[in-house]
């Protein structure tokens, strides 16, 4: 009997042996596939991490992008409309130009006009004298000569004086 004991004690031994090697081969898969598992979903974590970050980075650069380009916009319009002020304004510039052009233009042809009409009266008037000139010649040489004070309303119309005559 002691045999046996010492068989059933060996049995007992190496089936114990067997499912402690059995329990840490298991233990040391599980913690094996485990850690491979946590390396895993920490590897997918990082690189989740590292989409989103360079994701959020585009979505920066797009935004700032979209940004600059109202930004160039804004500033096309700016230009576009001081552009068309000052278009507006040169067109302003010309047209007060035309206007003062045309009434200078006006005012010489009015003072040329008032000159014309001037020389015109002037004319006017020596054709009155010299017809009153001739007119008193006339008369004295109807009446045969010089009266006295004749020669004073002579002298008077030769001088471009005015004298009323009475004939």
């Amino acid at each position: 009997m002691t045999c046996r004991i010492v068989v059933v004690v060996v049995v007992v031994v190496v089936v114990v042996a067997v499912v402690v090697v059995v329990v840490v081969v298991v233990v040391v898969v599980v913690l094996v596939v485990i850690r491979g598992i946590v390396a895993e979903w920490l590897s997918l974590r990082s690189c989740y991490l590292e989409v989103t970050e360079e994701e959020e980075e585009e979505e920066e650069e797009e935004e700032e992008q979209e940004e600059q380009e109202q930004e160039e916009e804004q500033g096309e319009e700016q230009e576009e409309e001081e552009e068309k002020q000052e278009e507006e304004e040169e067109e302003e510039e010309e047209e007060e130009e035309e206007e003062q052009v045309e009434q200078e233009q006006e005012q010489e042809e009015e003072q040329e006009e008032q000159e014309q009409e001037k020389e015109e009266q002037e004319e006017e008037h020596e054709e009155q004298e010299q017809e009153r000139i001739d007119k008193y010649k006339r008369h004295v040489k109807k009446r045969g000569g010089l009266a006295a004070g004749d020669e004073q309303r002579c002298a008077v119309l030769s001088q471009g004086g005015h004298h009323e005559f009475s004939v």
